[in-house]
């Protein structure tokens, strides 16, 4: 073989070079590469089923991290009948939606009620108007009293269809709640074909420990609210009769709600009253009552 001219002794030198400096820097990324981190414990399914269904029944009676639901109750200890505030924990939806053996633990067990907390974004859902009601002269008469204590520490009322759609007790309450922030109406279901009609007055079931599922703008629209009833006056009979959706249903509550606490009547003015807007600076939502099975794990 003929000697190789220097030229060429060099290039092969300098190729040498770059193969030996890539190889280093593969070992180099090698050896500072982190095993990659996993969230999943393959074999899960291989430990004995009392250590399973132990873990199972840990991880449901774990608390929410999400927003509670307090549903306000009677209580004939107190002189207006309103009872503690309490927050019952719904069931655990990832555990419904798992598998069998973890929906059928969790759908057993939920995690023990809690004091209604505001600051973590629990709602407070009044029944009807008469509740409301008790709230407010509770809180303006029984000093030291459930309601006294907690009405003006609420951001979120949560009421059903029927008081929104003749909300005077509302009303009556907002110079009681000055931490309000926003108001949602529950409507019965959630919404169907478009075109299904809701009465105004219809009755909304709540049952504690189900979380409260906020509406999409859609579904709102394909909600349709109705009225068609007479209302007593002094001097005769009004028929109502009208149809919106649920937009426009909660527009009217606002428009509603703003009459009812303009200033005036040597009353004083409630904390969110904007002066400048004459209006309420509150957020109207709309919100149903959502069972958590594995089918309805996904929309909440």
């Amino acid at each position: 073989m003929a000697p190789l001219t220097r030229s060429a002794r060099k290039a092969q030198e300098n190729q040498q070079s770059d193969n030996e400096s890539r190889s280093d820097t593969k070992s180099s990324q090698s050896r500072n590469k982190s095993p990659k981190s996993s969230n999943t414990f393959a074999q899960f399914a291989r430990l004995p089923a009392d250590v399973r269904q132990e873990i199972w029944g840990i991880a449901s009676s774990s608390p929410a991290s999400t927003p509670g639901v307090c549903i306000l109750e009677l209580e004939d200890k107190e002189p207006y009948g309103c009872a503690p505030l309490v927050v019952h924990e719904p069931y655990n939806p990832a555990l419904l939606a798992t598998n069998t053996e973890a929906h059928d633990i969790a759908s057993k067990s939920r995690p023990a009620p809690r004091d209604f907390d505001p600051a973590k974004g629990d709602i407070l859902y009044i029944p009807d108007g008469n509740m409301c009601d008790r709230l407010q002269i509770s809180a303006q008469y029984d000093k030291g009293s459930v309601a006294e204590r907690c009405i003006g520490t609420i951001r979120h009322l949560a009421i059903p269809i029927a008081l929104a759609t003749s909300p005077y007790a509302v009303g009556r309450a907002l110079r009681f709640l000055g931490s309000l922030e926003t108001i949602s109406v529950v409507y019965p279901q959630p919404p169907g074909p478009s075109g299904e009609k809701v009465n105004c007055f219809a009755d909304v079931e709540a049952e504690a420990g189900i979380p409260l599922r906020l509406l999409t703008a859609d579904e709102l629209a394909d909600i349709t609210v109705v009225a068609d009833y007479t209302y007593q006056t002094w001097h005769s009979d009004l028929q109502i009769k009208w149809k919106m959706n649920g937009k426009e249903h909660l527009d009217s509550l606002a428009g509603n709600l703003n009459h009812e606490a303009r200033p005036g009547n040597g009353q004083p003015d409630p904390a969110m009253w904007d002066p400048k807007t004459k209006k309420l600076k509150l957020k109207y939502e709309g919100r149903v009552f959502a069972p958590q099975t594995a089918k309805a794990f996904h929309k909440l």
